[in-house]
């Protein structure tokens, strides 16, 4: 189970790393972000574990390809990201907080 989630985590680092993006970032990995953020921002008065169910089905889902990082993504950053809305950030701003754009 730990060798799966490190896994995860390697996926996403690389993920997070592809340069493609004017600014560095994988176009596709940013563009990934801006939407879980949005989603997020729609379900701000759910807990945590709730918000992260929602990115699953209405984001990570249609994404088959990357679902993978999808899920990666809402795992490791979805907390830093909530706090990055409550700052009252842009889904751009909040993905370039997290180092995804």
């Amino acid at each position: 189970m730990k060798a799966g989630f490190f896994v995860l985590v390697a996926i996403f680092a690389t993920a997070c790393t592809i340069p493609s993006h004017p600014h560095g970032k994988s176009e596709i990995i940013c563009q990934l972000c801006q939407e879980i953020v949005q989603t997020a921002e729609q379900y701000l008065n759910d807990d945590e574990a709730d918000i992260a169910n929602e990115i699953d089905n209405l984001v990570c889902n249609h994404y088959r390809p990357l679902e993978t990082i999808c899920d990666a993504l809402v795992k490791q950053l979805l907390p830093l990201l909530i706090q990055e809305i409550y700052k009252g950030l842009t889904p751009i701003q909040c993905c370039q907080e997290v180092d995804c754009c």
